[in-house]
Parts: C-alpha cells; sequence; structure tokens
C-alpha cells in the first residue's frame, strides 16, 4: 500500500526550526500534513502492541526532518544528504549530497527540496537520485503544498501556483502572504498580512482568484494552514485560530475566528482538530458540532500523567490517533497501547516516543528522542 505520512499521496515537512511545541523537543520539528491538508492522516490501522522493533536504522548525523516514505521506500535527510532506505529492512538503497535544505516535500515519488532561494525535484536512480528539475522560488519561500502534480507556496508576498518541468508559474496572486499554504477542494488557503492585521484567503486553484478573505487577527511573521471538512486552523506567530468553513453548492463561507489554546501544531481531521494545550497539560479537541463549537479533554492529565511527557503532534491512524508515546482511540479515549508497557521497554531504552510516520503495510515509524536512530515496528493490529 502507497502510504506517505497521509493518506496517499502527499506530505509536507518544514524546516525545523519554524513550528513551536509543547516542549523544547517538538519546537525543533515541522508538522507534516496530507492531501487536503488533514494533517498526516493515514488509512492504516493502529498497532495493538507495540512489542519489539522489526528494525532499528542508526543515524550518524542528526536527522532535521521528519521521514518521508512512499512505496516501501523511506526518504530521509540527513544534513546535506539524502538517503532512500528499504522499510522492509531499514537498509540504505539510495543516496545524495543535496545542500543546505530549508524545506523538504513529497509528491508522487519524487522529493521536492529548497535549497536557498531555489526549489529542486529529485527522483530516485537506483542508488542515487536524478536531478529532474530546478526553479527560482526565492529564499523567502515557504514549504511547498503538492497534490496532483501541482506545487503551491506563498513567496515574495505572493500565493504561487507552480507546475513541475515549467519555469513560470501559472499563477501569483495576493499581497503579504506568509507561512505554508494548504488545499481542500477547489480552494488553496494561505494567510496575507496588511499593516498589523492577518488575513485567511482562499483562492481558487485553477486561476488564483480570490474566494474569500476573512480577518484572523494580529500578524506575524510565520504562519500555517491546515483545513479538513468543516474547519479551518491557522497558526500566525505564537497563537493558534481556529475557523469554521462550509461550501454548499460552489459557494464558499468562513465563520470565526476563535483563538485555540494549542500550542504545537494539531492534527486536523475530519471534522476534528485535535492538539496538546500546554496550560491545560493534555491533548483537547475542537470541533463544530450542531452549530456548536465543542472542547473535550481527550486525556485525563490528573490519572494518565506518565502518558504526557514529552509528547509530540499527533496523527491519525484509522480511528485512533497516536503521539508516538502512546495510541487511542479516537471515539472512547481508550488508550491502546502505551510506551511504558512492559513489551515496550526494548523501545523505551533506545529512548523512542517521539513523531511517529506510518510507513504502509500497518508499519509504523519512531523516531529516537535525540533523533540518532529511527525504529520501525509492524506488530499484530487492531481489526476492523
Amino acid at each position: 500500500m502507497r502510504t506517505l505520512l497521509a493518506i496517499a499521496c502527499l506530505s509536507i515537512l518544514v524546516h525545523a526550526g519554524e513550528f513551536d511545541g509543547a516542549t523544547a523537543d517538538t519546537r525543533r520539528w515541522a508538522h507534516p500534513r496530507g492531501p487536503a491538508s488533514r494533517s498526516c492522516v493515514s488509512a492504516a490501522r493502529a498497532p495493538e502492541s507495540l512489542g519489539d522493533p522489526r528494525w532499528t536504522m542508526k543515524l550518524h548525523s542528526e536527522l532535521n526532518f521528519a521521514p518521508l516514505t512512499w512505496d516501501g521506500i523511506g526518504y530521509v535527510l540527513l544534513g546535506d544528504v539524502l538517503v532512500g532506505v528499504n522499510l522492509d529492512t531499514g537498509k540504505r538503497i539510495a543516496g545524495k549530497k543535496v545542500g543546505d535544505v530549508q524545506a523538504a516535500a513529497l509528491g508522487n515519488g519524487a522529493v521536492f527540496l529548497r535549497v536557498g532561494s531555489k526549489l529542486v525535484q529529485w527522483r530516485r536512480a537506483r542508488t542515487s537520485f536524478r536531478r529532474q528539475w530546478i526553479v527560482e522560488v526565492g529564499a523567502d519561500a515557504s514549504a511547498p503544498c503538492i497534490h496532483e502534480g501541482e506545487i503551491y507556496l506563498t513567496a515574495q508576498g505572493k500565493t504561487v501556483r507552480l507546475r513541475p518541468g515549467r519555469d513560470k508559474p501559472a499563477w501569483k496572486e495576493g499581497d503579504g502572504a506568509f507561512g505554508a499554504p494548504a488545499l481542500y477542494g477547489e480552494h488553496v488557503y494561505s494567510l496575507e498580512q496588511s499593516g498589523e492585521k492577518a488575513f485567511l484567503v482562499a483562492r481558487a486553484r485553477l486561476d488564483g482568484r480570490e474566494a474569500i478573505r476573512v480577518g484572523v487577527g494580529r500578524g506575524g511573521k510565520t504562519g500555517l494552514v491546515a483545513v479538513n471538512r468543516l474547519n479551518v486552523c491557522v497558526r500566525i506567530g505564537e497563537r493558534w485560530i481556529l475557523l469554521s468553513r462550509e461550501s454548499k453548492n460552489g459557494k464558499l463561507s468562513i465563520r470565526g475566528p476563535w483563538e485555540v489554546p494549542y500550542t504545537q501544531a494539531p492534527l486536523v481531521y475530519s471534522r476534528s482538530t485535535i492538539g496538546f494545550a500546554q496550560k491545560m497539560h493534555t491533548y483537547v479537541r475542537f470541533r463544530k458540532r450542531k452549530g456548536k463549537n465543542e472542547q473535550r479533554v481527550m486525556v485525563n492529565p490528573k490519572t494518565r500523567e506518565d502518558l504526557l511527557l514529552g509528547t509530540g503532534a499527533p496523527i491519525a491512524l484509522g480511528e485512533h490517533f497516536c503521539t508516538g508515546l502512546w495510541c487511542a482511540n479516537l471515539n472512547s479515549n481508550r488508550i491502546i497501547w502505551h510506551l511504558h508497557e512492559r513489551s515496550s521497554k526494548p523501545l523505551l531504552k533506545q529512548g523512542v516516543a517521539f513523531h511517529p510516520v506510518p510507513a504502509g503495510d500497518d508499519r509504523l515509524l519512531l523516531v529516537a528522542r535525540n533523533k540518532k536512530s529511527i525504529v520501525c515496528i509492524q506488530p499484530e493490529v487492531i481489526g476492523g
């Protein structure tokens, strides 16, 4: 099964320094988002218990990006080297020096890297990688958002649509655009700043025509947008903002904004968002239901404090969500497994409990806290 950090064909990763998290570790990591920006959602089933690792890959330099996965191959950036890894064995099968990477994304088996002011497309060629395309995007370009052969990013104050192999953009629109954009349906969502105010702007993917503009408060230097069926979640500086969206008969409407207490990039899936709230010291779900916005504590910090130490941004695995430290059912909140179980001691000894990555065929990659090793697990899974 072709799994990419997300439902089918796409993952987005940003340079380690751009996003804050609940801890010093998670602050150094990006947040992956998938098709329609559903925030690292996978149809794969959740592991029932962890047991022993299938394989462990020791890294000779610190990992600055989460691994990308596609069709049985893992793509890992180690310093200025892009490495291909066989997900069945954990063995290195390809490598290429690619330079100082500021942003990375993967689409349909091709790796897109921003190095300096250029966006470069690479594809594996046996034991190396072949450069297929290079285009000037500017040194301030955001992480690219890739879907169905199209590339969207913000650069030089514009939201831009690119097509691989072509030097000129299909369109570039807006004024004051910043941060990583997101896609949902026929629209691309991005942030724009005018004076001290920031706006969420939805544009038609086809021609960049503005469909709607909504104020979201004061502006900032960094931004991120994630979208699901009913919500838009944006990060501006240190604040997370939630808006509700609705599309009927081709007409888009957005209501809000409401500030939510997330302190790291949340999971945005289906109709809900789940993120870590530092002040509440737990994961909280915010969602729109029957016209009202609900708040629900996902894990009781008084009874399960051991599960909330150093946790990372969650991912969804079917009907479950996983933080790397533990996995729980999205509906009942029942903990399926956690790294404090007796069977998980081999993983605990390696310090593995950070940034899970779905890797296809019910495999899960776990990255060590010190980012010096990657562990693959493929245990028995929950049926259904």
